[in-house]
Parts: C-alpha cells; structure tokens; sequence
C-alpha cells in the first residue's frame, strides 16, 4: 500500500533531474519502475514529497542523491511540544510574585556574575542561610537595543489582539504604536510557496488554534511570552527590534494535524527573508532576520508528557545492545537510570520517562537551508532531561525501542529534536535558581555537549495572552513567570538581536563562536539543600482479587511521589531522599510482617543496616511504633531496601542520593517537580550566556568597516552596505 513519504535530497543542484527519474514512466537504479504520483513540489525545499510503498522508499534511501525517505511526523505519532536602549530599573526578582517584577535573566546575563557572588547571595534560600534575597532593585542598561533587526517567534500562534500588549509597543510605558508586524505569510507576495505547498488559504489567520472552547486565547500564552523576552520593551532584550510570529503548528499539534505546515513553515520565512523583505531606507540593507524556537516535535499523542516503559523492548547504550523484553518495570527503570536516563522525571509516572524526541530529516534540511540563507535561528533544548551528543559522539547512537512507539523502530534519544538536532544550529539550556542562592541546571533541561550555552530559564516573567496578573499599562493585556527551555532560548535571541543591530551581517557559525568566546565558564554550582524530616505512615493492604498482602506507604519523599501507595514487586514502591534528610518510618500494627531496614532485599533478620543508625520507639523487625534513621550522622549514600522479613514481595528501595558525590546522582537528574539538585560539572559545557556587545558611541560609523558585506538581492540586484552615522546617544 502507497503512503506519502518526504524525499529529502542532498544538494538542491539534482531536484529537476530527481522529479524527471520519479515521474518517468519507468525507472532505473533505485528509482522505481513506474510514474511516482507527487504530492507536494515546494518551490524552494529539497524537500519533496511523494507516494510510495515501503520497499520503494526502503530501496529509494539507496540513491546517492537522496539523504532521508520518511513518512511524515503524523504518521509516526508525533506531535509539536513547546518548550514552555534606554536603561531601565526594575524589581530583578529569581522568585517573582508580583507585576511589578522583572524578567531576571537581563540582569544576570549583563552582570555575568553567579548568584551566590553577587549582592551576598541573590536568589531566595530556603535552607536557612542568612543575607540572601530573591530581589534585587536596580538600574542596569543593556545599551543595544536590536534596531533594524526582525525577529521571527516560530511558536504558538499570536492571535490578533496580542500584538498591542504594551510590552511590544514602543515606548516602555505602552505608547508608541506596536513593533509587532501582523506579516500575512498567504498573501500575493507568498502565492508561489503556497501553491507549492498546497495551501489555499488567501489569508494567514493568527487566531487559528488561539482559543480554547472559542473563548479564551489561552494558546498563544507560549508564543506571546518568548516573544517578550526576545524583544519586550521592559521584559526582554531587543526592545526596539521589530516583531514577526508564525506558528509551525498552525494547523494542529496532534498527529492528525501536525503533519502539513510543520513542513512548510521555514518555506515561508526563507522566501520572506529572500525575496519579500524590502530595503530599509535607514540603513540601505535589508534587516538581518533572527529566529527563535522554542518547540520540538516528539512521539506521542497531543503533546503527551511521557512515555511507559511496559512496552521498552531494547536498549542501546554506548554501543551494547540489551533486550530488555522480559524485565519487570523495576528492573527497566533501574537499567534506564544505569544508562543516565531519568524515570519518573517531570510528571513522568514512577515507570514512565519523559516524551521521547524525534529527528526530522526534512525539517533539518530545511533549517540547514535557512541558516545558508542567512538566516540566524535560537533553539530550545528542551525540557525532557536527556544527554544530547554531538554526531558521532560517545552517546550518538544510544537508542530506545517500543513496540508501539516509531512503527517499532529504534528512538535516538541523545540526539535531540527537530531543528536542535541540526547541525550549527543553537541549542540552549536553562538555568535557575529557585529555592537557592547558588545556581543550578534546571533540572528539566536537556543538556550534554550538544548544548552550546546555558541561560535563564525558570521562573521568567514576561507578557501573555491569558491568566497571569493585569499588565500595570493595560488590565486588558497579562504577565506571568514560566519555566522552560522555551524561555532560555530567548535571552540568548534577544542577545543576539542586540549584537546584529551592530553586525547585521552576521552567519550562523560566527553567532555560535560569539556565544562560545563571550559566555562564562564555570559559573553553575554544586549546591546544598536543607535537610528535613521525611515521614512515612507505613500499613498493610490485602488484594481483594488474590489475597496477597502488601506494605503500604503514605507520605511524600523528595520526588514527591503519591501520597499513598501500595509498592508491590515492580518496584513502585520507591523511597527517594537526600542524604543528610532524616527518614521517620511509623510502623501501623503490621502483625506477622516484621519491618526492616537492610542493604539486601532478604527475608529474615540478615542484612540490617547497623542498629545504631536507627532510633525511636520500635526496632528492626518491629511491627509498631517508630523507626528513626538520621542519613546524615549515619550511613553514606546510596541504595537500601525496607523489607518484610517474612514475605519477599513486600518492600522497596531506599535511595538516598549526595549532591557532592556525582557517582550516585547518576540517572536522577533534578526538576522542579523531581529531585532538586544535580551535580555540575564543566564536562557539561558549563557556560553562561554573557551580554556584552555595546552602541557604538554617538558619531562612529556604523555599521563598522571590518563588517562583512552579505549578498542581498531582489532580481539579481545586489545591495551594498550603506555605512550612516550613529546619532543616538551612547
């Protein structure tokens, strides 16, 4: 049976002679042996898409020419996820609670100082250290402001209202008319890329895929809010670039819908930046043109959060090759986390990961295209936590199989997604401080040496669509802080609008060396937490289907796991707490199921940690009372088991975890909802992002002579750079 597939060619140079071999009425070589019917011949892609059957897209990926034959991401089951002038003074605020707080990775990337350096500890601390806040009220000037640059948000659609949100006005204070351009990306000027990607839609509607039950435009909070940070006028860097948005899921995010402008989008904008923009009488060039995106497409339904392990069947890891069939979901998620992956992480359940990313061989052509244009484009890492390689790293080709994920096919999960998997492309990390002075590896971050640069990513304020607080200009327009690599990847965009206001002709690999030459090394931290009293009510449940009776467990550990479960033998019964915490097990009449704790899953009394470790008003193979152990004073990290001494099926582990020993943070990679710390190394391409390049003083040529001159043309025509007087102010 036919499907539609997108043929990805190597070279554009070979397109007319490939579509005269597919649509011969016979082929020769790998070419198939009858006329392929094309769906879609987009003008300016290397990209096209035809019917095939599997054995002719199998025999097809042969041809020299071509680089990928794949179904479209629709048909694989995934969907796009978002990765949630003047000097100003504002509330810089690591914890904000209040409209009137600002976005605090501004002051932080200007002042290129670790939190815990500056001010005697800016950040909130909740382990009890004294001299530290989360405020600091200042004046700082980031004197580039992106002038003659045009940003484009690749992200959740804009809708019509949010280009007047006062934060993309153009004075701070709300006035000025809006920077925001409502670009209509299916008028005349696009027909030819809309014919070759059969749209016929006369006019791009923002609005689409903006309201929730038709009413509230809940979303667009996404893309409304990176754009604030890229290029809000009190929130964000570029405050006098100009504003663009299309939204790569303009016709859906699910696999049903994903499918058609996810593959159209970078057409669209390339042709902008080529063909359709016009010469800017200030400067006498075209403005340079910035992409952020803060998406990724991954496997999954409707942006599901994360995927269970009872399908994983294989696993690869560093070259060995495990068939993981008939392990129980214990015994998988151990293995999983051996391998550095994290189980249960961010709203992932106990036997669940988080949403695997997909790479896109079209989708990466076309950026690769882009970036050749000229184009430069941010990415965000995204928020799944897994160790991104670089090609043909030592993690390159570590894989996952499910039978019901990627038509049973191996998922790459260190190589990223979509266009953060394309090579030169910018990837970027975040960074946070919640909860602590010293800053830290947000621990939903992806990371690994893919990730070029680190910058703010949790708790970020900045506009929105709908919710949050009344913006102080307009009641009718919002803010909010959000966390996510969708919110790092636009300071490092907006830093960069700021730096092409100057170097406009900047490429793709001199933005990456400037990130890489001018960012701070080292600056993330090991750091410490408070200990606590961890308590949990420890009872017994019978199953009423076969009557096997088991421990029961109610409380919250440092993963803050359900409240009340029932741990059988998969494992689920998991106890994670730092070391230094102190663990208060209260025993509730567990009669002929004697309570122990023990460095082996035994029944009997063998195997008990030491006697010593342990106070309160019952002892080891207690059935009431309590069982007090202090991690801190006794014990080193690491994995222990409570256990029934008289029934092997009831117990689970016990693992405590050092933030100063990295051996055991292995596989537990922290997050706001999981564990809230993770060991930093510089291995991890420690660097931050740093906010340097300045306004030429007023009266300097501009731009500077050494800038190189980039061809721009309409009709052949090219544009010399036009060198003007700076007049503004320093």
């Amino acid at each position: 049976m036919e499907k539609e597939y997108i043929v990805t060619l190597k070279n554009r140079s070979d397109l007319d002679d490939f579509y005269t071999d597919m649509e011969a009425s016979s082929g020769s070589g790998h070419i198939p042996d009858h006329s392929c019917h094309c769906e879609c011949r987009r003008q300016i892609s290397r990209n096209t898409h035809y019917h095939l059957t599997e054995a002719e897209a199998i025999e097809l990926r042969k041809d020299p020419r071509v680089v990928a034959v794949e179904l479209p991401i629709g048909e694989l089951g995934g969907s796009i996820g978002f990765e949630w002038d003047d000097s100003q003074t504002g509330n810089w605020d690591r914890s904000p609670n209040n409209i009137n707080d600002k976005n605090w990775g501004l002051k932080r990337c200007i002042d290129s100082v670790n939190a815990s350096n500056s001010y005697g500890g800016w950040g909130s601390d909740t382990s009890g250290n004294t001299g530290s806040f989360s405020q600091v009220t200042e004046t700082i000037n980031t004197t580039s402001s992106g002038k003659n640059v045009d940003v484009v948000i690749s992200d959740t659609n804009f809708g019509t209202m949010n280009g007047a949100h006062p934060e993309f006005a153009v004075n701070p204070d709300g006035t000025g008319g809006s920077r925001f351009v409502y670009l209509d990306w299916f008028g005349s000027d696009f027909d030819t890329i809309k014919s070759s990607n059969s749209i016929t839609e006369s006019t791009y509607d923002y609005n689409e895929n903006v309201y929730y039950a038709n009413y509230f435009p809940v979303y667009a909070n996404h893309g409304v809010h990176v754009a604030g940070i890229v290029a809000g006028n009190t929130q964000g860097w570029a405050r006098d670039a100009n504003i663009y948005s299309i939204s790569p899921s303009y016709y859906g995010f699910t696999p049903s819908t994903v499918g058609m402008f996810y593959t159209a989008y970078m057409d669209f904008i390339r042709h902008w930046h080529n063909s359709v923009k016009s010469i800017n009488s200030a400067t006498g060039r075209k403005n340079p043109t910035l992409v952020n995106q803060s998406w990724g497409i991954y496997f999954g339904q409707n942006n599901t959060q994360y995927t269970k392990l009872d399908t994983l069947n294989q696993v690869v890891y560093q070259g060995t090759t495990t068939d993981v069939t008939n392990y129980s979901s214990s015994e998988k998620r151990k293995f999983l986390e051996d391998c550095g992956i994290a189980v249960g992480n961010g709203g992932a359940p106990i036997d669940g990961i988080r949403r695997l990313p997909l790479q896109n061989a079209a989708v990466q052509a076309d950026n690769e295209d882009a970036m050749d244009d000229g184009i430069i484009i941010c990415n965000a890492a995204g928020n799944s936590s897994y160790n991104t390689e670089v090609e043909n790293g030592t993690n390159w080709n570590n894989s996952l199989r499910f039978s019901d994920i990627n038509q049973g096919n191996r998922v790459f999960y260190a190589r990223g997604t979509v266009a953060g998997h394309t090579p030169g492309s910018i990837q970027v990390g975040a960074t946070g401080s919640k909860g602590f002075v010293k800053e830290y590896k947000a621990g939903f971050s992806t990371y690994g040496p893919r990730v070029q640069v680190w910058a703010p990513g949790v708790n970020i304020m900045s506009s929105i669509s709908y919710g949050g607080s009344d913006d102080p200009r307009d009641s009718n327009y919002k803010i909010d802080s959000y966390d996510g690599t969708s919110m790092a990847s636009p300071q490092v965009c907006g830093v960069l609008a700021c730096l092409m206001e100057q170097e406009p002709n900047l490429t793709q690999p001199e933005a990456v060396q400037h990130l890489i030459e001018t960012s701070k090394a080292d600056q993330m931290n090991d750091y410490a937490i408070a200990a606590k009293t961890i308590g949990f009510d420890i009872g017994l449940y019978t199953s009423p289907e076969t009557g096997t009776i088991y421990y029961t467990v109610s409380g919250y550990d440092r993963k803050s796991n359900i409240e009340a479960f029932v741990p059988g033998n998969d494992g689920d019964g998991d106890l994670f707490v730092y070391k230094g915490d102190t663990i208060d097990f209260s025993l509730q009449n567990l009669t002929g199921h004697p309570f122990y704790i023990k460095t082996s899953p035994t029944t009997g009394p063998g195997d008990q940690i030491l006697s010593t470790w342990l106070t309160g008003t019952s002892s080891q193979g207690g059935t009431t009372g309590s069982l007090i152990w202090d991690t801190n004073a006794n014990g080193s990290s690491g994995i222990y088991y409570y256990q029934c001494g008289n029934h092997a099926g009831m117990g689970g582990r016990i693992v405590i975890i050092d933030i100063g020993d990295a051996a055991n943070t292995s596989g537990y990679h922290g997050s706001s909802d999981y564990f809230e710390f993770e060991k930093w190394s510089s291995s991890n391409n420690n660097r931050h992002l740093h906010y340097q390049k300045k306004r030429p003083e007023s009266g300097s040529i501009f731009p500077h002579p050494n800038h190189k001159n980039r061809n721009e043309s309409t009709a052949g025509v090219k544009y010399p750079r036009v060198n003007s007087v700076v007049t503004k102010t320093s």
